[in-house]
C-alpha cells in the first residue's frame, strides 16, 4: 500500500499496452495517522499524452475504485483493460471531502510500451 499525506507523484511501473492494469492499493494519512475516507468521493482519470488529452479511463468509488478500509484511508484502483496504444498516460486522483473541498493528493504517469504479441 502506497501512503500519501500531501500531493505526491507516483509513476506506475511500465506496463504493456492492451494488457490488464494490475490493481494498486493506496492509503491516505495525515501526520502518520490514517484519514477516514468514509464520506469522501474519489475519482481518478487517465489521459492520453498530456493533462489536457483525451480521457481514456475514469474510475470512481464503486466503478473502478474500491475502498478497502475507509477508517484506515485505504483504497485501490481496480484492474482495467489498458489502452491499446503505447504512450504516456498522465493521471491524478481527486478527493472530494464532506464539506465540498476538493484535494488532488496523487498524480503521475502510466507508461505503456508497445505490445508485440497480437
Amino acid at each position: 500500500t502506497k501512503k500519501m499525506s500531501t500531493k505526491q507523484k507516483y509513476n506506475f511501473v511500465q506496463q504493456t499496452a492492451g494488457d490488464t492494469f494490475l490493481e494498486t492499493e493506496f492509503g491516505l494519512e495525515l501526520n502518520d495517522s490514517p484519514i477516514d475516507i468514509s464520506a469522501y468521493a474519489i475519482k481518478a482519470e487517465f489521459r492520453k499524452d498530456n493533462n489536457n488529452g483525451e480521457v481514456v479511463h475514469t474510475a470512481t468509488v464503486g466503478n473502478g475504485i474500491t475502498v478497502i478500509n475507509a477508517l484506515q484511508g485505504e483504497f485501490k484502483i481496480d484492474e482495467f483493460l489498458m489502452p491499446e496504444e503505447a504512450g504516456i498516460y498522465p493521471y491524478d486522483i481527486e478527493f472530494t471531502l464532506p464539506g465540498g473541498q476538493i484535494r488532488t493528493y496523487l498524480f503521475g504517469v502510466l507508461d505503456l510500451t508497445e505490445d508485440i504479441t497480437a
